[in-house]
C-alpha cells in the first residue's frame, strides 16, 4: 500500500483501535483513531492538514493526512489513512480507490463468513432431521432380534449405547 500511495506511511483502523501502520512517523499512530472519528461518521474522505496533525517531533515528516472510510454493508468499519509530507489531490483520490478495494475485499470476507455460517446451519437442520429417524430405525432392528436372536439383540444395543455416547460427547 505503501508504494501505492507514493510511499506514504499508511494506518489502518477499526471503528475503536488501531490495527497497523507501517512507514515513518509511528508516534502518530496514538491520535490515528482520532482523526478518523471523523471520516467514520460522515463516510467520506477527509483531508488534514498541519495544524490538524500537531507534530512536536522537529524531524518529523507528516504534514498533512488522507482518510478514507472502509464501508462495508453500508456502515463504516474502519478508516485507511495516508500520511505523508504533502497531500495533495492525487494521494486523496488514490487512498480513496484503495479504500473502496478494501471495502469490496472485507465485503466478500463477510460474505464468505455468511456462506460459511450457512452451510453450517444446514448441516444441523440436516442432523436434526436425521437424528430422529436413525434412533427409531435402529431401535426397531434391534427390537425385532429380541425373540428370535436375544444374545445379538444384546450386542446390539451395547453397541448403540456406545455410538449414542460417542455421538453425544
Amino acid at each position: 500500500l505503501r508504494r501505492l500511495l507514493g510511499d506514504a506511511s499508511v494506518a489502518i483502523t477499526s471503528n475503536q483501535t488501531l490495527l497497523a501502520w507501517a512507514g515513518p512517523g509511528d508516534h502518530h499512530g496514538a491520535t490515528t483513531v482520532g482523526h478518523a472519528r471523523s471520516a467514520l461518521a460522515s463516510g467520506a474522505t477527509e483531508v488534514l492538514s498541519a495544524s490538524r496533525i500537531r507534530c512536536g517531533h522537529p524531524d518529523c515528516e507528516i504534514r498533512g493526512a488522507v482518510l478514507a472510510p472502509l464501508i462495508v454493508a453500508d456502515q463504516s468499519v474502519g478508516v485507511l489513512a495516508a500520511y505523508g509530507p504533502e497531500v495533495g489531490p492525487s494521494l486523496a483520490r488514490t487512498t480513496s480507490e484503495i479504500a473502496r478495494w478494501l471495502s469490496t475485499q472485507l465485503a466478500l470476507a463477510d460474505l464468505d463468513g455468511l456462506r460459511q455460517r450457512l452451510a453450517d446451519a444446514e448441516v444441523k437442520a440436516l442432523r436434526a432431521q436425521i437424528s430422529p429417524h436413525f434412533i427409531y430405525n435402529a431401535l426397531t432392528a434391534i427390537a425385532s432380534y429380541v425373540r428370535t436372536d436375544p444374545d445379538n439383540a444384546r450386542e446390539l444395543l451395547l453397541d448403540f449405547a456406545d455410538f449414542t455416547r460417542y455421538s453425544l460427547r
